[in-house]
């Protein structure tokens, strides 16, 4: 039976759990930016890490790797007051993947900035009272006392 790896996301960290283990930590504020194919049939993607290895997750589910999206995208804006780059390419993954091999040597690959998708940047900055606002126009984070982000989908 093969075992499933489980990811976690908190305002703080993205965990990756397998086996009832933490296999890995990345703290919100070092994640660099994400990256997903231009192949509408390729679902995996690819969490950039600030000065270490990135993490390719092998999904196979477009809906579940939206949701991912979603919450790690509204983490990064509450720990660091701006968007997550999100990139989409259209080589093959590996093309901008950071390895463990690559950070011994002392690089770090990473999509150009022209790859960044701006429909992906669902929240505003600089929006009234401190409250970011979501492209869909509704808030999308609470300035109340629970702070959690809801989403708004159009349709």
């Amino acid at each position: 039976m093969k075992q499933h790896r489980n990811f976690l996301v908190t305002s703080n960290a993205l965990y990756n759990i397998h086996k009832n283990t933490i296999n890995r930590k990345i703290r919100i504020r070092d994640i660099a930016g994400l990256t997903k194919s231009a192949d509408t049939k390729n679902h995996e993607f690819i969490v950039h890490v600030e000065d270490d290895y990135d993490y390719t997750f092998p999904n196979t589910d477009a809906i579940l790797r939206d949701e991912f999206f979603e919450n790690l995208k509204a983490a990064y804006f509450m720990a660091r007051n701006k968007n997550l780059p999100v990139f989409k390419i259209n080589v093959p993954m590996k093309t901008y993947c950071t390895s463990k091999s690559d950070i011994k040597k002392g690089l770090q690959k990473m999509p150009p900035h022209g790859f960044i998708m701006e429909s992906e940047e669902h929240y505003d900055p600089n929006s009234q009272n401190g409250a970011a606002t979501s492209s869909f126009g509704k808030n999308a984070i609470s300035t109340n006392d629970t702070n959690n982000p809801t989403y708004v989908k159009k349709g």
